[in-house]
C-alpha cells in the first residue's frame, strides 16, 4: 500500500454505530492508519474543522442534522474535502442533490467492499474538486 494512501486522515459520519464499526474495520484492514468517526453531524461537523480530514465517508439520512447539512457546510469551508456518500437511500432525487452539493462520488447501502476501496483510492489520489477535474 502506498505511504501515502496510509496517512490519509479519512473521517466515516453514519448514525448506525454498526456501520461506522463496519467502515472502520474496512479502512484499517486497507491500510488507513487515520480512520476517525461520528455518530452525528454535529460531532461530524466540529471533527472536520479540527482535523481537516483528506476524505469524508458521508450518510445522509440522519437526526436532527443530515448529511446534506454537512456537505454544504464542507462545502462552505475554505479548503476542499473529497466526500463519498454511503446511503440506503437510492432515489435519484438523493444522488442529485447530493452531488450537487459537491459529494465527490454516490454509492449506496448495502455496498460492495471492492467498490468502496476503488472510491475511497480514486477520491483519495485524485483529491481535487469534481469541476477542476473535469476542466
Amino acid at each position: 500500500m502506498l505511504q501515502p494512501f496510509r496517512d490519509s486522515d479519512v473521517l466515516v459520519v453514519d448514525d448506525n454505530l454498526a456501520n461506522v464499526q463496519l467502515l472502520v474495520a474496512l479502512l484499517e484492514r486497507a491500510g488507513l492508519r487515520k480512520v476517525r468517526s461520528a455518530i452525528t453531524a454535529e460531532a461530524a461537523m466540529k471533527l472536520a474543522r479540527a482535523t481537516e480530514p483528506d476524505l469524508v465517508l458521508l450518510d445522509l439520512h440522519m437526526p436532527k442534522i443530515d448529511g446534506y447539512a454537512v456537505l454544504e457546510e464542507l462545502e462552505a469551508s475554505t479548503e476542499y474535502v473529497p466526500v463519498l456518500v454511503l446511503t440506503a437511500d437510492t432515489t435519484k432525487d438523493a444522488a442529485h442533490r447530493a452531488l450537487a452539493l459537491g459529494a465527490r462520488d454516490f454509492l449506496t447501502k448495502p455496498f460492495d467492499a471492492t467498490t468502496l476501496k476503488v472510491a475511497i483510492s480514486q477520491a483519495l489520489f485524485c483529491a481535487q474538486p469534481p469541476a477542476a477535474a473535469e476542466a
